[in-house]
């Protein structure tokens, strides 16, 4: 994954035109249905350089959000809940898509985590699997609806307002805290309690 990120940091740098979505794009002027949405000057006279920003905080993007997941379960639960590898996974991803996009696949993710967990549960009765290929899984989504989620004009909306990111950022961080700490009760529940 280390390697893979490399090569979309230096491929994003050299082409410029790698990108699914801009680096950053405003939707929000009154003037969007005349003049369609803004992009700073810098990215449309500076592409090799927005290349490497768009990578780069693409990929810093997807490995922080699963590294706070990380140490959040590790800090609640007393163990790394989500592995080391699915923080450098979504780190290259985010590099070979982008920010908004590896946003959408982790949240994406617990979606067909659920799905597929079902699955698997009911074939071969295994009540665990690892949350790597639910995050490729997500990944895969968006990468074929990419398009069809971009034409959502809340969804541009959103990614054009940084504190709203931010706030739902937070308020999803927050959920998943107390949905660790709803966890750690239910484990240290004694066996005997739970059959009663």
């Amino acid at each position: 994954t280390l390697t893979g990120t490399l090569i979309a940091l230096v491929a994003a740098t050299a082409t410029g035109e790698l990108q699914m979505i801009h680096l950053w794009v405003d939707w929000s002027g009154i003037d969007v249905a005349i003049n369609g949405q803004y992009i700073p000057d810098w990215i449309k006279h500076h592409q090799h350089l927005h290349g490497f920003a768009w990578s780069f905080i693409g990929s810093l993007t997807g490995a922080a959000v699963i590294w706070a997941g990380r140490l959040a379960a590790r800090g609640i639960l007393g163990f790394h809940a989500i592995g080391f590898g699915d923080v450098t996974l979504m780190g290259m991803v985010g590099a070979y898509i982008g920010w908004q996009p590896v946003l959408c696949a982790i949240a994406l993710s617990p979606f067909v985590g659920i799905a597929l967990g079902a699955s698997v549960w009911m074939l071969t009765g295994r009540t665990y699997v690892a949350f790597g290929p639910y995050l490729c899984g997500g990944t895969v989504l968006v990468l074929f609806l990419w398009h069809r989620l971009w034409e959502i004009e809340r969804l541009r909306l959103l990614f054009s307002h940084l504190p709203t990111i931010a706030g739902i950022l937070g308020a999803a961080f927050a959920v998943y805290c107390l949905l660790l700490l709803g966890l750690r009760l239910f484990l240290a529940t004694p066996t005997d309690k739970l059959k009663a």
